[in-house]
């Protein structure tokens, strides 16, 4: 937990940080928020790590649900990673998962 939100931090800086969640304050996603730093709470004071967990998982999916189909195709285009996206069975899966159109994911080259 910490170390995410140190990571987040560093990677984006502190400004963008904040205007990244109240942005998304401002798109009514509320629910992302709370359930992210409520998760947090649970973990770190209130001693209750499963059910923190599972409420920042929660969390974390509606606040950054609209990136996994661009690290989607970020991972495709790596070299292991890559090959193992792209095998039928799991391409399907993972497109399922990102919430992409399968029409639209692949880059046949």
């Amino acid at each position: 937990n910490v170390m995410f939100l140190a990571g987040l931090l560093l990677t984006m800086g502190l400004s963008r940080s904040v205007r990244f969640f109240r942005r998304k304050l401002e798109t009514n996603a509320l629910r992302g928020i709370a359930c992210f730093f409520g998760g947090v709470v649970l973990v770190l004071v209130l001693r209750r790590p499963k059910l923190g967990i599972i409420l920042e998982g929660f969390g974390f999916v509606n606040l950054f649900g609209n990136f996994f189909p661009i690290a989607l195709q970020a991972m495709r285009q790596m070299p292991y990673v890559g090959a193992l996206l792209n095998t039928p069975g799991v391409s399907v899966i993972a497109d399922k998962l990102a919430g992409v159109d399968p029409r639209h994911s692949r880059n046949w080259v």
